[in-house]
């Protein structure tokens, strides 16, 4: 056995659920393209994923996706629904610590990840800027969790256990759901401490 095997086995997973590319995103399909969702959702995984890597933090993608499971690996979802899926990666994998990451966020930064666990806390639920859904869960330890993503998410994860900890950072917060938040992308990444993200948007082919 190789000395990091060890240190491996005590990295937390972060689960990283996606639907398949061509049929994501379709709330923004007024502002967006489907060629340019696929190719968005495609640039966000790969960051989250990245900035998982970046914390230390072992990525697990959980997609119906063949494309996406052939270039990240992970595990099969058969499109059975999110929380069943996750539900199911859980149980095979049954990690003592993880995170539930839903990898549409393009301003998330692997420090968020290393403040969210240097929290201490068995539990953690990071909201949407809305306040009414989850974007990142993080259990440690905590033996009842259960995936509850969908409408008002973030009030449902949170009643799951009365020492829940919130932690809401721009690159926990903004998600990109709607053309109202590609906007705000859009405007904050054109700010002088947005260049990398500005750099990434414009890759996109976007501007």
């Amino acid at each position: 056995m190789s000395p990091n095997s060890g240190l491996e086995k005590l990295k937390p997973y972060a689960f990283l659920p996606i639907r398949k590319t061509d049929t994501a995103k379709t709330r923004l399909s007024t502002a967006l393209s489907q060629k340019k969702r696929i190719v968005l959702c495609q640039k966000m995984l790969r960051h989250v994923y990245q900035s998982c890597l970046e914390a230390g933090v072992k990525p697990v993608v959980v997609t119906a996706d063949p494309a996406i499971l052939r270039k990240y690996g992970g595990l099969q979802d058969d499109n059975q629904g999110l929380n069943e899926a996750l539900t199911k990666a859980l149980e095979t994998l049954q990690p003592e610590r993880f995170f539930i990451i839903l990898p549409d966020l393009p301003f998330l930064r692997h420090e968020n990840l290393l403040q969210i666990m240097k929290l201490n806390s068995e539990y953690v639920v990071c909201p949407d800027r809305r306040l009414t859904g989850t974007n990142i869960v993080y259990v440690n330890g905590f033996k009842k969790f259960q995936a509850m993503f969908g409408k008002h998410s973030f009030r449902k994860h949170l009643l799951q256990n009365n020492k829940a900890k919130i932690f809401c950072e721009l690159g926990t917060a903004l998600d990109i759901d709607y053309p109202s938040d590609l906007s705000l992308f859009r405007r904050l990444s054109t700010r002088p401490t947005g260049k990398k993200q500005q750099s990434y948007y414009k890759n996109q082919g976007h501007e």
